[in-house]
C-alpha cells in the first residue's frame, strides 16, 4: 500500500483530505501541520509522495521542498505542491526547484486522484 504524507497547517482541510483519501482504502495517509514536521516525518519514515502546502508555519513550503531535493536519500519522493497561489511566476518557480507538479485550492477529488495516480 502507498503512503501519502499531506502538509497542511488548515486542519479542517488536512482531516477532510484524509479521510476522502483514507476511505478509497488505496493509500496509507500520514499528516504534518507545519514544514519541521514534515521533514522529520520524510527523513524518518520516506512516503511514497508528498502533497504539500507552501504557507506554512516553522518552515515554509518552499524550503520543505528544497531540503527535499537536496537530500540524496529522499530527493525522488514526488512533491505536489497543494496551495490557493494562483500565480505563473510561483508555478513555474516552484517546478524549476523541484516540484513534481502543482495544484491550485480548490481542487476536484478527481484532479488530486489524478496526479496521486500520475506518480505513484
Amino acid at each position: 500500500m502507498k503512503t501519502i504524507l499531506i502538509v497542511d497547517d488548515e486542519r479542517l482541510f488536512l482531516e477532510a483530505l484524509r479521510n476522502r483519501l483514507t476511505e478509497a482504502k488505496e493509500f496509507t495517509i500520514d499528516t504534518a501541520m507545519d514544514g519541521e514536521e514534515a521533514l522529520l516525518k520524510i527523513k524518518n519514515n520516506p512516503p511514497d509522495l508528498v502533497i504539500l502546502d507552501l504557507k506554512l508555519p516553522r518552515l515554509q513550503g518552499e524550503d520543505v521542498l528544497r531540503a527535499i531535493r537536496g537530500d540524496p536519500d529522499i530527493a525522488q519522493i514526488p512533491v505536489i505542491i497543494s496551495t490557493a497561489k494562483n500565480e505563473i511566476g510561483s508555478m513555474v518557480h516552484l517546478m524549476n526547484i523541484g516540484a513534481t507538479d502543482y495544484l491550485i485550492k480548490p481542487y476536484e477529488y478527481k484532479e488530486l486522484l489524478r496526479v496521486i495516480e500520475a506518480y505513484t
